[in-house]
């Protein structure tokens, strides 16, 4: 299998005062609208998350192996159980989430040297919307044996390729209720 797909679902969601994950963009939870942009691009999708709390969703679900170390722990339970080369990673709070943008970073992964291809801003890598090669798992182990458990952090680990020129919107995230309520305002 050359890649499948993983949303990352298992936060606390603390700054929101409750799940992200459950939030309805016309209808439709962020976790299910990230949920189906990943199937449809990798083939497959895993939500990493709590099974009580996403499993009437119908996808399969994977809580954290080890839980309470934010993104890194749901990237290492990921790659842990993964089969693929290649491994779509996506947060569930990002409403605006592209099949375009997917694609293209699947794409580039067909010459891709290092474990890693993410978008790159003005604020650096975006690793919540990135493509991870399984062979990055001993680097994701290493930086949760060490404490560095800062994504951003891992990424210049893994010689990430850089995207440019990608629709920074996309990758917009809503981590408190002003930035729910002011997504919601902009559609």
């Amino acid at each position: 299998m050359r890649e499948a797909g993983f949303v990352l679902a298992g936060g606390r969601s603390s700054r929101m005062g409750r799940d992200k994950a459950l939030l309805r963009h016309w209808g439709v939870p962020l976790v299910v609208r990230a949920a189906a942009a990943v199937a449809d691009v990798a083939g497959s999708v895993t939500i990493l998350g709590d099974p009580g709390l996403y499993g009437r969703f119908g996808w399969p679900i994977l809580a954290d192996a080890e839980p309470g170390l934010g993104p890194i722990g749901g990237l290492l339970t990921a790659l842990e159980h993964t089969r693929a080369e290649w491994n779509v990673l996506v947060a569930c709070d990002m409403p605006d989430l592209s099949r375009d943008l997917l694609r293209e970073l699947l794409r580039r992964t067909a010459r891709a040297r290092g474990r890693c291809v993410a978008p790159v801003t003005a604020d650096g890598f975006e690793p919540l919307c990135a493509v991870y090669r399984r062979s990055a798992l001993p680097e994701v182990r290493s930086a949760i044996a060490a404490g560095r458990l800062k994504m951003r952090d891992l990424l210049p680990l893994l010689d990430t390729v850089p995207v440019t020129g990608l629709d920074a919107a996309c990758f917009r995230n809503v981590n408190t209720p002003e930035d729910w309520t002011g997504y919601l305002h902009r559609q």
